[in-house]
Parts: structure tokens; C-alpha cells; sequence
């Protein structure tokens, strides 16, 4: 009738499962909030985003007959249309300060001639922040719980921004600058990072991958933006990298600020799971251990690549380097879009496959098409491209397991690969330092990418029931 609305349930994008809602959807007039009445009783609930219960309908024997499991369904009204738009720039803006530490390597050539250190020495801060960022991460899901999306996003940020300020004070001292940016900083993103992750799946749930490569985009160009300014502001007007660090934490204080206060759940709630999840049950189940392995290998390959990134080709200009650096990080943004948007539109791990397997042949053949600077750039475009998918492929594939609510726990623990991951600029720092190249470690790294493909695609088993293949 006139009074008629028509609302989609997307349940996860997975179409190969047959599916049954139990309960109905009532809209008595137009202007009013939608009502979902579950089965069994006559108490409407608001329908404006509701955590669903489904049965899927499998056939089979006593114990396939059927299962349960949650999903997260949009009802969307007219008044949410218009400020998930705000959510998703705020949260691209928001990524884009955390990100300013990806940038890392248009400082390691000044560090090193202030500080008299080798390449391996001045990349400890890099290294220390991937320590703290991931270990924080995994307390993320609790702190927000405490405190709702909206101060969490502000104490990430506050935390964030303090800490590279703390940085532009440890003139003379790599001490205070690895306590700035690594430990203070890396807590800071910790807490933030998954907060517009999470706000915008909720947020744009049909699309959980588009959403989620869209809002860390930011995280890449972000370190575009900084490492141009940071590499103009040193050649131009030969500022201190500390004094660099103090004058882009105030500006992420101020800009990032603004954006963690419009960070809000749908209708302003934080909505529970439909049970806590355990984590020890996460940690055990195999799709986890799938998911750290191969954000282990993904990550540990970035990491030597963004924090040495300038000394791949030996004959890079600083001009070169930065501007190989802003391509990576340009790339890294292109790529988190890009593999987001093809992580909805194919079939199980097949992104993550590929996106494996295209990084390890890049870095296993650099050495043979290094020869001037616009291979570097080459590189450092295909590098960030892929190295983009490892900061969506897995947040959009948990989210796709655990769902929204518990993703901030269940993404805490994937990420926390990033502390083993983490020592990979050493890693190949003390292989440049001894062979002069970075061949022989990239050729190990890219071993070790191999391996993940190959056992991630033989853990693609599926399972038959009545003839029909559930993967």
C-alpha cells in the first residue's frame, strides 16, 4: 500500500547459503521507525540495525540439520542516509594522522647523520611503534566497550598526537624519539585504529570491504601527504626532523581531533554481539590461524620495504627517495580501495591468495629490474599497491567471520601479528648493512610469502552436504 517500505537484508554477501528469517518487519505509517517483531512474542523492537538470529537450512543428519549464527542486517531509515557520508570522510581523515608514521623512512637518512648511526640502529623507533600499535590493538575491543566509539577515538588520537610532540623534543637523543613515536605513539594508534574501522562496517554493512578499504585508505595517504611536507620542510627550510615531529603533532591533535568526535554508532549505540566472544576459542580456531599467518607474512614484507625504502636503489636522490616513498604510500590508499572492493566480489581467500603471491614475486625479482630511479618508483608502486590489501583483506574477512561487534577483539588478535612482523625493517636493515643490498633477505621474505600461499590455499577444503558445496 502507500504506507509500504521495502528494506534489504544483506547477510554477509554469502548467496550460496540458503537462509530463513525468523520474524517480520512492520511499518505502520510512513513516517514512523520500522518495528522488528521476533518470533514467538508481539514486543516490537526498533528495526534501524538490528542483530539478527538465522537458521541455516543445511539438511543432513541430526548434527548438520542446522546452525546458528549471527549477522549483522541494515534496516536503514532516511535519517541515516545522509551522516554515514560524515562517518566514512571522518574516519578517512582520522586514519590519515595515524598513518603519518608510515613515512618513517624519509627520516632514517637524517637520524642516521645526526645520530651517527647505522641503518639498522635508527629503525628501532619504526620497529618499537609496531610493537606497541599491535599490542594495544588487542586491549582496543575492551576499551572500547568502556568507553564508546567516540572517546576512545579522542583518546587515541590525544595519545597519538602527544606522543610525536614528545618526539620533536628528544633533540640529540634517539632515546626520547623511540619512547615518542614508538611506545606513546603506537599505544595511541592502538587504541584509534580499529574505531573507524568498526564504525564503518556498521555503518555501510552490504559493503564491508569497500567500507573497510576505504576508511584505512587514509592510513597510506596519510604518509603521502607527510612525507612530502616532511621532505619539503627539511631541504627547503632545513628544519629538524624534530622539529617536524612537534609541528605534525599539534596539527594531528587539532585535525584528528575534530574528526574522532563525529565518530558514533548507528543511532548513537554500541551494540553487543549476541555472546562474548572467548578468546581462547578465537585463538584455536583455524580460519584465526589462517588469517595471522598470512598477515604475518604480508606485514613482515611491507615493513622491509617501507622502512628501507629509499636505500633499494643505491644511486636514489633524496628527490627519488621521497617522492618513491609518497608513491608507495599514494599506492598503499589506491591498493586498500582496490583490494577491499575485490575481497567482496570473490569467493573465499582467493584476494588473500593472490595478494600474496603477487608481493613475493615483486620483492624475489626486484634485483633484477633495479637499474635507475624510475624502477624504484615501479616498485614502490606495485609494493604499496599489494601491501595496501594487508591492512583490508583480513579486517573485512573478520568482520565477515566474527562480525561487526566482536571485530575490535577478534582484529586485535589478526593484528597482533604485526609484534612478530615488526622486526622486519632489523631484519633487513642488518642484511644491508652486511651484503650492501637487500637481495638475499627479500629472496627469505619472499620464501616465506610463498609458504603462506600454499598453505592457505590447501586449508581451501569444502565440504559437500546433499550434493551441495558449503565452503
Amino acid at each position: 500500500d502507500n504506507n509500504a517500505k521495502t528494506y534489504r537484508f544483506d547477510f554477509n554477501g554469502d548467496a550460496k547459503r540458503r537462509t530463513m528469517v525468523i520474524g517480520s518487519i512492520f511499518c505502520a505509517n510512513s513516517g514512523e521507525e520500522p518495528y522488528f517483531f521476533p518470533p514467538a512474542t508481539n514486543n516490537p523492537q526498533p528495526a534501524s540495525f538490528l542483530s539478527l538470529r538465522l537458521i541455516f537450512l543445511m539438511g543432513g543428519n541430526k548434527d548438520q540439520s542446522s546452525f546458528f549464527c549471527s549477522r549483522e542486517c541494515d534496516v536503514k531509515t532516511r535519517e541515516s542516509d545522509s551522516y554515514r557520508y560524515v562517518i566514512l570522510v571522518s574516519a578517512i581523515l582520522l586514519q590519515a594522522c595515524f598513518g603519518a608514521t608510515y613515512s618513517w623512512a624519509v627520516f632514517v637518512e637524517p637520524l642516521k647523520q645526526l645520530f651517527g648511526k647505522g641503518q639498522g640502529a635508527v629503525q628501532f623507533p619504526f620497529s618499537v611503534f609496531y610493537i606497541f600499535f599491535p599490542f594495544t590493538m588487542i586491549f582496543s575491543g575492551y576499551i572500547l566497550d568502556k568507553t564508546g566509539v567516540r572517546l576512545a577515538a579522542i583518546l587515541g588520537i590525544a595519545i597519538f598526537g602527544a606522543g610525536w610532540i614528545l618526539a620533536g623534543a628528544g633533540e640529540g637523543n634517539l632515546v626520547i624519539v623511540t619512547l615518542g613515536i614508538g611506545l606513546v605513539g603506537g599505544v595511541g594508534v592502538g587504541i584509534g585504529y580499529v574505531i573507524p574501522i568498526k564504525t564503518c562496517v556498521q555503518w555501510f554493512p552490504r559493503n564491508k570491504g569497500l567500507a573497510t578499504g576505504l576508511s584505512v585508505a587514509g592510513f597510506g595517504g596519510g604518509a603521502a601527504l607527510v612525507s612530502q611536507a616532511a621532505r619539503y620542510l627539511m631541504e627547503n627550510f632545513s628544519w629538524t626532523p624534530f622539529q617536524v615531529y612537534k609541528t605534525f603533532g599539534f596539527c594531528f591533535l587539532c585535525v584528528g581531533g575534530v574528526c574522532a568526535c563525529m565518530m558514533k554508532s548507528p543511532d548513537g549505540q554500541i551494540l553487543k554481539g549476541a555472546s562474548r566472544m572467548e578468546v581462547l576459542s578465537t585463538i584455536r580456531d583455524k580460519r584465526f590461524l589462517l588469517l595471522y599467518l598470512g598477515m604475518f607474512t604480508g606485514l613482515f614484507a611491507g615493513f622491509a620495504v617501507i622502512a628501507n625504502l629509499k636505500h633499494i636503489f643505491r644511486g636514489a636522490t633524496p628527490l627519488a627517495g621521497a617522492t618513491a616513498v609518497s608513491l608507495f604510500a599514494v599506492c598503499n590508499a589506491l591498493g586498500r580501495i582496490s583490494w577491499g572492493f575485490i575481497h567482496d566480489h570473490t569467493k573465499g581467500k582467493f584476494a588473500i591468495i593472490v595478494n600474496l603471491l603477487f608481493q613475493s614475486v615483486i620483492l624475489l625479482t626486484h634485483s633484477i629490474y633495479m637499474k635507475g630511479p624510475f624502477a624504484l618508483y615501479a616498485f614502490a608502486s606495485l609494493a604499496g599497491f599489494n601491501y595496501g590489501g594487508a591492512l583490508v583483506l583480513y579486517a573485512s574477512e573478520a568482520a565477515g567471520i566474527w562480525g561487526a561487534e566482536k571485530l575490535p577483539r577478534a582484529y586485535g588478535w589478526i593484528f597482533s601479528a604485526n609484534i612478530a612482523a615488526s622486526l622486519s625493517p632489523v631484519f633487513a636493515g642488518y642484511f644491508y648493512d652486511r651484503f650492501d643490498n637487500f637481495t638475499l633477505s627479500f629472496a627469505l621474505i619472499s620464501l616465506l610469502m610463498l609458504g603462506s600461499c600454499i598453505t592457505i590455499f590447501l586449508s581451501q577444503k569444502r565440504k559437500k552436504v546433499y550434493g551441495h558445496e558449503i565452503p
